[in-house]
C-alpha cells in the first residue's frame, strides 16, 4: 500500500492536506503524478506532493513554489 499526501500553502500562511491511498506502485505513481501536474499549474504559494510506503518512508517528493513578480521588476 502507498500513501501520497498533497500540500497546499495559501497566501496566507494556511496549510491544507489532502491523502489518497493506492494498493500497487503503478497505481501511486499515476496519483502522484496527476496530482503533480496540478500542483504545476496551481496559483497557490506552495504546492506540495509526496509519495510514501505504508510504513511512512517517503520515496519521491515535489514541491512547486509559485511566487508574485516583483512589480517594480
Amino acid at each position: 500500500m502507498y500513501i501520497i499526501y498533497e500540500i497546499q500553502t495559501n497566501a496566507d500562511g494556511a496549510i491544507g492536506t489532502l491523502t489518497f491511498t493506492a494498493q500497487t506502485w503503478l497505481e501511486a505513481q499515476s496519483i502522484y503524478h496527476a496530482k503533480l501536474s496540478a500542483a504545476a499549474a496551481s496559483e497557490l504559494p506552495c504546492h506540495a506532493v509526496i509519495l510514501m510506503d505504508a510504513s511512512g518512508t517517503p520515496m519521491e517528493h515535489q514541491a512547486y513554489r509559485h511566487t508574485q513578480p516583483d512589480p517594480e521588476g
